[in-house]
This record gives structure tokens, C-alpha cells and sequence, in this order.
């Protein structure tokens, strides 16, 4: 909004917290809020109070307390202002916070607490001026749920991890897979079964998984009892913090597996699409709405072991195919993930308003 709808922008923060992508978004100021009770919501409503009429608008993420506060505070001492909310991938998913007030109003109601809560959520986002969610399938859902207009904005890459697009034939026989590996959201026991039942029949194929693994799974010495012959096949390579090594290795691998059970928005199926991997992914939400229906992607039921098995071989013996597919899908995910395009929107729609 800084660099391309000539805003003011600025972040708030406490004074020890660090924010090492601010050098990624050059001009962008960040203010510092006094930390005086340690309560972050506390003390950044008192900082708004001081602050507010000198906020034209307002940012806030997801529907909850913390947003409701801050929304209240900001309105009371600027009621001219605007706020923009901007909630993730997934519909009233962060209005578990309602559920909570829904609680604390109706102790002893049985039944009564799941109908407060979506007065609360109606109320809360009808306060404010716009509100926004990251797939286009749910802009129609919340429209309808919370009784407001709610648009679609993508989450936007980051310009400067952009590459040129590296063929096929420069990369490696690899199927990736990023995210917080062994966790039930992300499903990697499914994607570990699915290539070793079809490993014999694509030999110089690997999986790689990047991803920190909690302290207390054992995934990969579980994979590893079951199928010792994997192990110089398959490769956990950890958390990879350093974003061009990140990109490196997307830029390297061929497919990217997305076996999910849910996601919010998807970032690192949208990073691999961008970065021209082609997508194997389980049918959920974010991955329809990002591959487009599967118009450039291959889909599967979650947890389907079997029809996960099918794709990736398939994606593995039809490279030419594939390699299309993948450059359509980085296409596609540029135009609707561009970061001018997805300001904008969020200006224009501001202006409306």
C-alpha cells in the first residue's frame, strides 16, 4: 500500500520484537508501542487511543476479541476512520473468540451458545468497513453468514522472490513437500506410504520434506522401520528459515505434494506453483481454489493413500505433460497473486467505502 497507493504505511510493535522481513518492504516505517502492562492488547489499545486520529485506516486480522478491541478503541477516537479486517482462508475459523463471549453471556443456556455466537460474529464484522478472506469460494460463504459484503484478497507474493522460470530439464527427479512435517493438518504420513508403494516404479525418484518435526513424533523413525530400504530415497531436511534457499529448493524439485487434511490459504502450495512445480494435492478448499479447479494440478481425496499413490506416479512418468501444466499453473498464480494487483483492489475498494 506503501509503494503502490502512495499510503503512509506503518506497523506497530513492541520495542524488543524484531522484524526481519521490514527490509523486504523498503520506505515502510514501523512505531514502536510502549510496553507498560506487558499485555499486548492492553497496552496497543492505549497506544491507539493516543494514535487514532491520525489513522486514515486501520488494519486488522481475523475475526476475535483482539479485534474487537482494537476495532472499539480505534472508532471511539476516530469515528471517521476506517478499518479493514482482513481474515484467512478458512470461514469464521478465528471466531472461536465469539464462541468464547457466546460462553461467559449464556453459562447455563444449553443450545444457545452457537446462536450468540454468529449474532456476535454478524455484529462484530458489520463494524467494520472492509473485510476480506484469501479464497475466493469463501468471499461468497461470509457474504452470506455474516450478513455483509466480504471480498477476496489473495495473499500476495513477495516481488523480490521471483525468479525466472527454471525448466524441467534443469531440475532434479524430486517430490517436495514443505510444512510442520507429522502434524494431523498436514497429513505426511499419507504422502510417506503413497511414495513407498510406488517407489520401485520410479527408481530415480526422491522425496524430499522440508519442515521442522515436533519433539514428541517419530514419523521418520516410524517410515524408516517400516521401510529401511527407503532411506536413501527419501530425505528430511528440516527447517529451511532462509527464504533464497527456500526458493532454491522449489526451484530444484518437480512436483510438490500437498496432502493436507485442511489449510487456511495454502502459502507453500502457492510458493511451489510460483517457483513451477507441479502440484499433487488433496481437495480441499485452498487447493481448488488455487490450482483453479485443478485446471493445471492433480487432486485426491484426503487421505486417500491409494489415489495419492496414482498421481504422483503419474506426475513422475509424464513429464512433458506435467511440465505445461506447471508452467500454466506459475502463470496463473503470478496474475492473481501479484502484489500491485492484490493493493489495488484493497485501495479501490477502501475508496468505496
Amino acid at each position: 500500500m506503501y509503494k503502490y497507493c502512495g499510503y503512509d504505511s506503518f506497523i506497530t510493535a513492541y520495542p524488543e520484537i524484531e522484524l526481519p522481513r521490514m527490509k523486504d518492504v523498503p520506505g515502510m516505517r514501523v512505531e514502536r508501542v510502549p510496553k507498560i502492562s506487558g499485555d499486548w492488547i492492553e497496552d496497543s489499545c492505549v497506544w491507539l487511543k493516543d494514535n487514532a486520529k491520525r489513522i486514515d485506516v486501520l488494519n486488522l486480522y481475523h475475526l476475535c476479541s483482539r479485534s474487537l478491541k482494537h476495532l472499539l478503541t480505534y472508532k471511539l477516537h476516530n469515528p471517521q476512520g476506517k478499518v479493514y479486517l482482513k481474515l484467512d482462508g478458512v470461514p469464521l475459523t478465528r471466531a472461536t473468540d465469539g464462541l468464547k463471549i457466546a460462553k461467559g453471556i449464556c453459562k447455563y443456556v444449553k443450545g444457545a451458545e452457537y446462536i450468540i455466537k454468529r449474532l456476535i460474529c454478524i455484529m462484530m464484522a458489520k463494524a467494520f468497513t472492509l473485510v476480506s478472506t484469501e479464497l475466493y469460494e469463501n468471499a461468497d460463504i461470509l457474504t452470506k453468514r455474516l450478513k455483509r459484503k466480504v471480498i477476496c484478497v489473495p495473499n500476495p507474493l513477495n516481488p523480490n522472490e521471483i525468479h525466472e522460470y527454471r525448466p524441467f530439464s534443469e531440475r532434479s527427479d524430486t517430490i517436495l513437500t514443505v510444512g510442520r512435517l507429522g502434524t494431523k493438518q498436514k497429513a505426511t504420513e499419507i504422502l510417506l506410504e503413497a511414495f513407498a508403494r510406488i517407489a520401485n516404479q520410479i527408481p530415480k525418484w526422491t522425496l524430499k520434506l522440508v519442515g521442522s518435526i515436533s519433539e514428541n513424533m517419530n514419523i521418520a523413525d516410524e517410515f524408516f522401520a517400516k521401510y529401511p530400504d527407503m532411506k536413501e530415497r527419501v530425505l528430511f531436511a528440516g527447517a529451511i528459515e532462509n527464504r533464497e534457499m527456500l526458493s532454491e529448493v522449489y526451484r530444484d524439485a518437480k512436483v510438490f505434494a500437498f496432502p493436507s487434511r485442511w489449510e487456511s490459504f495454502g502459502i507453500a502450495l502457492t510458493e511451489a506453483m510460483m517457483n513451477g512445480c507441479f502440484a499433487v494435492c488433496s481437495r480441499i478448499p485452498s487447493s481448488t481454489s488455487l490450482t483453479e479447479n485443478f485446471r493445471f494440478a492433480l487432486g485426491h481425496d484426503v487421505d486417500d493413500v491409494d489415489s495419492l499413490a496414482e498421481n504422483l506416479l503419474y506426475a513422475c512418468t509424464h513429464e512433458a505433460e506435467i511440465e505445461r501444466l506447471a508452467i500454466e499453473g506459475r502463470n496463473a498464480t503470478l496474475r492473481r497473486c501479484d502484489l500491485k494487483s492484490v493493493c489495488e483492489i484493497i485501495a479501490e475498494e477502501l475508496k468505496r467505502t
